[in-house]
């Protein structure tokens, strides 16, 4: 089997993971790891079945993400998911509580999809992507990355840099673009969530059409809403996002 690709950033401080979300890689990461390296030991990762990862199987169920993950980073470390690597994250640290020091979910929910007491994303909206892979690919991520960025500054020339950079690694198998969508449609962590018991925060944007910033009315934890921010508040305001990361890191 093929290994899971991380790049180590040796820095100072305790190691903070970072996971991306669908259909991206560990490069989306590129814009905040210097400033990151201030104060953490920074762990990059791509996510099987994408990135450098994209030949590891993955299925639709989390531990197919997450156990590889573990296998590879043995140290504790804070763990910081983004959207899909929320849910990834949250389950490290429910399972492997010795190996999670603090969780970070960006832009996330323990359920993606929306009823009528939790808000979320509709299933027409997850179920059109999944049939819109299987006609183009590549449309299909520039209209995610677009809807990503949905109403922020700079909204083209930012989808721009980050089509270069998604594109800039090999293309994800279908199955796992697929497995990853289905568990963005069938997840469920607000038990899970709730026992987890080391040290959380959660980031949200104001402007975010996929991950409703209401969301944070709804954790019993610490939560932080960038007002100008999408579903990408690391590249709509860098500097206030890394901020926010470090300052959760002097609690631990």
């Amino acid at each position: 089997m093929s290994d899971l690709h991380i790049e180590v950033h040796d820095g100072h401080g305790i190691p903070l993971v970072l996971l991306h979300g669908w259909g991206m890689h560990g490069g989306i990461w590129n814009v905040c790891v210097a400033e990151l390296k201030k104060k953490f030991s920074v762990i990059v990762v791509d996510l099987p079945g994408f990135g450098h990862s994209h030949a590891l199987s993955i299925d639709a169920n989390l531990t197919s993400l997450s156990d590889p993950i573990v296998e590879k980073i043995k140290q504790p470390a804070i763990y910081l998911g983004w959207s899909l690597g929320g849910l990834v994250a949250t389950d490290i640290a429910y399972r492997y509580p010795e190996k999670v020091l603090g969780l970070i979910q960006v832009c996330s929910t323990p359920k993606f999809l929306g009823d009528k007491d939790w808000p979320g994303m509709e299933w027409a909206q997850l179920s059109r992507f999944h049939t819109m892979l299987h006609r183009d690919y590549t449309k299909t991520i520039e209209q995610f990355i677009l809807l990503q960025l949905y109403q922020s500054d700079g909204m083209k020339q930012r989808a721009n840099q980050i089509k270069t950079c998604i594109f800039s690694r090999a293309q994800p198998a279908l199955v796992a673009l697929d497995a990853g969508l289905t568990l963005l449609e069938k997840t469920d962590q607000r038990r899970v969530l709730s026992k987890i018991t080391c040290p959380k925060i959660a980031l949200f944007g104001q402007l975010d059409r996929i991950v409703s910033a209401t969301v944070s009315e709804k954790l019993h934890f610490e939560s932080i809403v960038f007002a100008k921010a999408s579903h990408m508040p690391f590249m709509n305001d860098t500097q206030a996002f890394c901020q926010a990361i470090k300052k959760f890191g002097t609690t631990l």
